[in-house]
């Protein structure tokens, strides 16, 4: 198969807005597909292969890519099985206004078969036709009979394909191509049904954020490792400096719970950071790849306490406690994952901007 296009996962074209999302105001999905544009149409498939098959591991797909558009030889979506051969399987959008009648793709089916005759690319393993509204009867009858399907395109070759191969030219249905296609195993052809598409788009990553609808629930931690672990380092380290600047001697991890002073609040900034970090990874698994939300909500905390942690404080341990009760305080507005936060959420940010070195709890005393 020749080159098309760099893998690009799927972009947000006609997804909710965040006002949307906050105010819960859903789409009906399977009629939206009746109304969406070609483009949306097609990222909405896509979103499907790669949220729904692949993930799920369940079409034996390794690869997707978009190439629908002018030089698309006929291939809207190609979802790759293996990239020895190379097997894979088309994914053909079609958006019409009613539903799919044999008329409206023989001229696509002539395309990709001719440019398939031309060795552009080799033919896939299955060729599905995807639209809003689904297969008319008659072409149902056609998938179900597929040697019927293969002489019906051939009778109408003249009137509805060899115009659509190149454009200004007409490709004559001649010997070597009506031989090429006459060879072709049409049970290639099926369709994917889109209450089908719609139903198992609902289970990807990508339907809250175009539909609306019910939020998968948010997984919260199973609970604390015992042992402070390498992405906890930086936050942990700064918090002992804070402990020890406010104590004015050592406190370590080795001693922090014979201490019995900073015990219970080290455990609770502990449980607070992998709070946070569930709400990262819920970010992740129900909203698309290319949303922020998560460092969204960082950004906005960091703005509303940034001031308080740079203000002067007697000790690093005053200023921890200051900068998170802040953090509690602030009027969170513009952001979807405020709809699944807890309070505690607000004081693991806090941590994880440390993490990130955003804030520090070392600073100017009075």
């Amino acid at each position: 198969m020749e080159d098309v296009i760099e893998i690009k996962k799927p972009v947000g074209i006609g997804k909710r807005s965040n006002y949307d999302i906050l105010t819960d105001q859903p789409v009906v999905a399977i009629d939206k597909l009746k109304t969406v544009g070609e483009d949306e149409f097609e990222d909405i498939v896509r979103e499907w292969v790669w949220g729904y098959l692949i993930k799920n591991n369940l079409s034996g797909y390794i690869d997707c890519k978009k190439c629908a558009g002018a030089g698309d030889l006929g291939r809207d979506i190609i979802a790759v099985l293996s990239k020895d051969g190379p097997k894979w399987d088309n994914y053909q959008c079609k958006h019409y206004g009613s539903k799919i009648m044999p008329s409206q793709i023989w001229g696509e089916i002539g395309k990709f078969l001719y440019h398939a005759f031309k060795k552009r690319f080799t033919m896939p393993e299955t060729y599905y036709f995807v639209s809003g509204l689904g297969p008319g009867p008659d072409l149902i009858n056609y998938v179900e009979n597929p040697e019927k399907f293969k002489s019906e395109l051939i009778a109408n070759w003249d009137k509805y394909c060899s115009t659509k191969m190149i454009k200004g030219q007409a490709i004559p249905l001649d010997a070597g191509l009506k031989s090429y296609v006459e060879a072709i195993d049409f049970k290639l052809f099926e369709f994917i049904d889109p209450q089908q598409l719609i139903e198992e788009h609902a289970k990807t990553r990508y339907h809250y954020s175009r539909f609306g609808g019910t939020m998968p629930d948010r997984v919260f931690s199973a609970g604390v490792p015992p042992e402070v672990k390498d992405n906890e380092i930086t936050y942990v380290n700064e918090l002992l400096e804070a402990y020890t600047d406010h104590k004015q001697s050592s406190i370590t991890l080795d001693n922090i719970k014979t201490d019995g002073t900073y015990g219970a609040h080290f455990d609770r900034q502990r449980q607070s950071f992998y709070l946070a970090d569930s709400l990262n990874e819920f970010s992740k698994d129900a909203f698309p790849e290319y949303t922020d939300h998560f460092d969204s909500i960082k950004t906005e905390i960091h703005s509303g306490v940034v001031d308080v942690c740079e203000s002067p404080h007697p000790d690093g341990y005053t200023r921890v406690k200051m900068v998170t009760q802040e953090a509690k305080k602030l009027q969170l507005t513009s952001n979807p994952l405020i709809k699944f936060m807890k309070l505690d959420d607000r004081e693991g940010i806090c941590h994880h901007l440390i993490s990130d070195r955003k804030l520090s709890w070392k600073g100017t005393k009075p």
